[in-house]
């Protein structure tokens, strides 16, 4: 997230950088995607759908110069620190208002609810009172995140969603020595078009599990050790947040440090800038629906986080971090054109290179899953989601437009978000000069075209986003 930070004294004398500005277009726009998800979880509406266009004009601002030309941009960014805390504190108000779906009585939640995010407050406050203990403070907040999410998957009931049944059958079928791809689950929906013409007989849906096999492998631990996957991706969670807080370098670590002068008015006092914007990911309003409800992106970030700490620490492990990321999910194969902001020299050989080590890494981790039963990966991972009808209730442009007019979507609107994702990434390639932050930025505005415009376009989705913009 951070695009060349200011020193110190760069801000001390009140002179904004270029690089200052984009940080506070990348904030401000995750800050926005943030509330369009938190206001009715992700689903289509007129605020969500406006504050999405808040968040895709300044991902926009970030490679169009607006940063550049605004005054008030140029006033903002000699205070980040103050408008990333103002964000955190944002968030965090509107986690404490936003109950988690979970079956306790009142006392309890409310002990439990309060006291736990309360406890992350202190330790964010901490963070910016005592930052020659930051990183102490950063473990805290994270450790009680983890309490949190362990007492919301124990207590809390089970999601009734597909994503969860369906990757659920597939990790029981490996228990009992099948593939995961052949699996089947009951019909929660009962409702036509929800999946693909002939996938849904007698009320089992025939899907498989529906996710590449690096999903399966990451889910794995959590199924074993608690018959829930999703602790595995609790565990992601936390992960990508400490990588994303440690993944400046020591010798950028002073760069990465600034003063708070309103928050704290003694000079000696900075925060650390990396840590911050973990913290605003860490609080993404709708974090804990992303985790009760089993969807998948917390592996797909955990990834991408792995990806930069790698290209910023080891270099040398770019390309196989970058390659298990690509391998992650099915959309994730559109960061490839990014990637390549992400080396030094653009050359054909450099170029060649990086994608064959990406590539072998990711047959390294795929193919023995896929070899258990082609069709039937072919079948779970594509075809399904290929003609699965488009969803009205998705927060995209196409849906809140299709509802305004009262028409039905083409099934093949789809290849019209990819297009454009395509076009943009083609853009972003044109207007930056390479490195990690802007690999990050770029690979943001692209989702962001590709989701708005897609007949798949929910809270897990955008939640992924928010973490590419604050890596």
């Amino acid at each position: 997230m951070i695009i060349g930070i200011p020193t110190a004294n760069e801000l001390d004398e009140g002179a904004p950088v270029s690089a200052s500005g984009k940080t506070v277009c990348l904030i401000l726009s995750a800050l926005s995607l943030g509330i369009a998800i938190q206001i009715n979880n992700g689903l289509i509406g007129l605020a969500p759908i406006f504050y999405l266009s808040v968040s895709i004009f300044f991902s926009f601002a970030v490679f169009t110069g607006f940063h550049c030309k605004s005054t008030l941009i140029k006033r903002i960014s000699g205070h980040l620190p103050i408008l990333i805390n103002t964000a955190i504190a944002i968030q965090f108000l509107q986690i404490l208002l936003a109950k988690p779906q979970i079956d306790l009585v009142n006392r309890q939640y409310q002990l439990t609810h309060f006291g736990l995010i309360g406890a992350m407050v202190l330790s964010w406050l901490a963070m910016n009172v005592k930052p020659g203990r930051s990183s102490f403070y950063f473990i805290s907040m994270l450790f009680f995140f983890c309490i949190y999410g362990c007492w919301l998957l124990g207590y809390g009931r089970l999601p009734r969603i597909d994503v969860w049944t369906s990757q659920t059958a597939g990790l029981d079928h490996i228990v009992a020595g099948r593939d995961p791809w052949s699996s089947t689950f009951a019909d929660l929906y009962n409702r036509p078009g929800m999946y693909a013409q002939g996938t849904v007989v007698n009320g089992m849906v025939q899907l498989g599990f529906p996710y590449p096999p690096m999903t399966v492998l990451l889910d794995w631990p959590g199924y074993y050790w608690f018959h829930d996957f999703r602790f595995s991706n609790l565990m992601c969670m936390v992960v990508a947040v400490g990588l994303i807080g440690f993944t400046a370098e020591n010798s950028c670590r002073a760069a990465s440090e600034v003063r708070l002068s309103l928050l704290v008015p003694e000079r000696n006092r900075t925060a650390n800038m990396s840590q911050l914007a973990a913290v605003l990911f860490l609080t993404t309003p709708r974090v804990f629906l992303v985790l009760q409800n089993a969807w998948t992106e917390p592996t797909v970030t955990m990834l991408f986080a792995a990806t930069i700490f790698c290209a910023v620490r080891k270099p040398r492990l770019m390309p196989w971090m970058l390659g298990l990321f690509l391998a992650s999910k099915q959309y994730v194969p559109l960061a490839a054109l990014p990637a390549i902001l992400l080396l030094n020299r653009r050359s054909l050989t450099s170029i060649t290179q990086l994608f064959f080590k990406a590539g072998i890494a990711g047959c390294i981790i795929s193919m023995p899953l896929i070899a258990w039963n082609i069709k039937g990966f072919i079948h779970s991972n594509l075809t399904v989601a290929a003609g699965a009808g488009f969803r009205m209730d998705a927060l995209s442009y196409i849906a809140f437009f299709a509802g305004i007019f009262d028409v039905a979507p083409s099934q093949w609107m789809g290849a019209l978000s990819f297009i454009m994702a395509i076009a943009i990434a083609g853009f972003v390639l044109q207007k930056s000069k390479g490195g990690p932050a802007e690999f990050s930025a770029g690979m943001a505005l692209v989702f962001l075209t590709y989701f708005s415009l897609n007949k798949f376009a929910f809270c897990n989705y955008y939640y992924f986003i928010v973490g590419v913009m604050c890596t």
